[in-house]
């Protein structure tokens, strides 16, 4: 790497911090923290809880594949409806969406009455839930960082989201 690089990527990454200060990209860069640790643990919980459950690999790719299915058919939905919509709210409403049914799986496994087409119903409302925060969430950073420091918050929100996912699925 040239030494200008390494002085901007530097520049970019105190920048970022700096970004931290503000109390409104402080709650966004917290809620990244929270969203993806959770979204990453939650697959691989699902698929031990199949697997305790059932003892099938199959069960287990099921219930994982659900909210990748859900994905995939509401994600165009989701951007036409942060175009039109408060984003907040957007990303408000499906974090609590996700955060239930997610619970609900939890409570399920907890309880033993957990099955197969309830755990796919739940894991496919986590996904659409997904599907609907991520346009909605792409647009709002924009609302919350303009300007010259929108480079610096989505790399600080990037490696947020990457950490995140490297420990939740640890």
């Amino acid at each position: 790497m040239s030494r200008s690089a390494e002085s901007t990527d530097e520049h970019s990454f105190r920048a970022g911090l700096q970004l931290l200060r503000d109390r409104n990209f402080a709650r966004l860069f917290t809620a990244y923290l929270i969203t993806y640790t959770g979204n990453a643990m939650t697959p691989v919980a699902i698929a031990f809880g199949v697997l305790e459950m059932t003892g099938s690999t199959a069960d287990s790719a099921i219930v994982i594949a659900a909210p990748v299915a859900a994905q995939v058919v509401i994600i165009l939905l989701g951007g036409a409806l942060a175009d039109r919509s408060s984003r907040q709210r957007m990303i408000v409403g499906a974090e609590t969406l996700a955060g239930l049914s997610q619970a609900l799986i939890a409570v399920l496994f907890l309880t033993g009455t957990a099955t197969i087409p309830l755990l796919v119903g739940l894991a496919a409302i986590t996904g659409a839930a997904f599907a609907l925060e991520l346009p909605a969430k792409t647009g709002f950073i924009t609302q919350i960082v303009r300007g010259p420091i929108l480079q610096a918050a989505n790399a600080l929100l990037g490696a947020a989201r990457s950490g995140a996912v490297t420990v939740g699925a640890a």
